[in-house]
């Protein structure tokens, strides 16, 4: 229903800055801090935090757009999450530190 409301561009604003835009400014802010503490390689923290957020939805959002998966369990919210940030460190891991 949202998507078919969305074609309003604001309403789809709305709905965007309340959830999923609130959700991914939060993962901006958290990693602009990891990167300035050198815990993870140097980029762009709203590219960061866009990454880490699509590689959480990658195995889930379209299996819940279509209805497909309706309901996650514990064990498989873990499993992707891990899923997730084990990509996301081979992509984002600082390097060594040279001595």
């Amino acid at each position: 229903m949202l998507i078919a409301a969305a074609t309003d561009p604001e309403v789809g604003r709305i709905f965007y800055e309340k959830g999923t835009g609130r959700a991914v400014k939060f993962l901006e802010a958290y990693f602009a801090l990891v990167i300035e503490a050198g815990k993870i390689r140097q980029a762009d923290p709203y590219i960061v935090a866009r990454h880490f957020h699509a590689l959480l939805d990658a195995e889930v959002l379209y299996l819940g757009l279509y209805n497909i998966k309706s309901s996650l369990d514990d064990t498989y919210i873990a499993e992707v999450v891990d899923r997730a940030v084990d990509v996301f460190l081979r992509a984002y891991q600082a390097p060594p530190l040279q001595q």
